[in-house]
């Protein structure tokens, strides 16, 4: 399964679009809260959220990346995100 498509809702939400038909949510604030994710790893998205650069986000051969910050493996993203079932008003424009 891997990310074929994703849209920014806000400051810390994406919500990810898999080659499954599945919706998942990347909510940064869960991450942070995650065991698994290194202090090295948390102290770059939140210097990347200060910076106004989350919503850079694109899809590169499945994987969500940050570009010159942080990307999420494919293999990864199951663990990163949960299951998305409604739909949300984004917050970000479109550019």
């Amino acid at each position: 399964m891997q990310a074929i498509d994703l849209k920014p809702l806000n400051d810390h939400q994406i919500l990810i679009d898999f080659s499954n038909g599945e919706k998942r949510l990347f909510d940064l604030e869960y991450v942070m809260n995650c065991q698994e994710v290194s202090e090295t790893m948390k102290a770059r998205w939140k210097i990347m959220v200060e910076k106004g650069n989350f919503s850079h986000v694109e899809i590169l051969y499945g994987d969500v990346v940050w570009p010159g910050w942080v990307e999420i493996l494919s293999s990864e993203l199951l663990k990163f995100t949960t299951p998305f079932e409604c739909e949300v008003k984004s917050d970000v424009v479109d550019t």
